[in-house]
């Protein structure tokens, strides 16, 4: 939520909060469809997903 990041960043900067941990796929972005379906049904543990450019 945006109206939470004044909070969350100095958390960040930090180091208190790490949000790496929750990460649980990185894919390229072609493949952004089948990561959102892994997404959508929490399949392979999915939580947060990072696409990255080819």
């Amino acid at each position: 939520m945006p109206e939470e990041l004044p909070t969350l960043f100095p958390l960040v900067q930090s180091g208190r909060l790490k949000p790496e941990k929750y990460i649980s796929h990185r894919l390229p972005l072609s493949q952004g469809t089948e990561a959102y379906a892994l997404f959508d049904a929490r399949d392979a543990g999915a939580l947060k997903m990072v696409l990255t450019p080819d």
